[in-house]
């Protein structure tokens, strides 16, 4: 049936994984939004822009914790079959690859500054990471993609 994941595992999976990203993104966004100075005192390299566009990063991390708690109840409800549901995976994977490709121009530009990239940057791009290839999976599977595990 098209609106229902191929079997149990991805439920599973999916409770597990949009769990962790709702949660992650929600915290990474109300620190963002409310308190880009310590944000950046603590994991970024600063300039004269950055408590602004910590805010608007912060506000996609909003968003996208959102799509994540939405996804978790299609995954709750085996509706990840959806296209609805299937379109809101996309966009989650698309804002996951926007962030890796901003991240990757960023780590550039202060590589060649000299500037020392902080562990808690790295911790948190794995959340990025973590948003861009589990979902891809879910939606291999819930399209009927058979993705043997080694």
């Amino acid at each position: 049936e098209a609106n229902k994941p191929s079997d149990g595992g991805v439920k599973k999976l999916g409770n597990t994984i949009y769990f962790i990203l709702a949660v992650g993104y929600a915290v990474t966004g109300i620190a963002l939004v409310g308190a880009p100075s310590m944000v950046l005192s603590h994991s970024l390299p600063a300039s004269i822009h950055s408590s602004l566009l910590l805010r608007l990063l912060g506000s996609l991390h909003l968003v996208t914790a959102a799509a994540s708690r939405a996804l978790l109840v299609a995954a709750q409800n085996e509706r990840l079959g959806s296209n609805t549901y299937k379109r809101l995976n996309l966009s989650l994977i698309g804002m996951a690859v926007g962030v890796t490709a901003c991240k990757g121009l960023a780590e550039t530009a202060w590589a060649s500054q000299g500037v020392i990239i902080p562990n808690l940057y790295y911790a948190y791009m794995s959340i990025i990471s973590l948003s861009a290839i589990a979902p891809i999976y879910i939606y291999l599977e819930v399209e009927g993609f058979e993705l043997k595990t080694v």
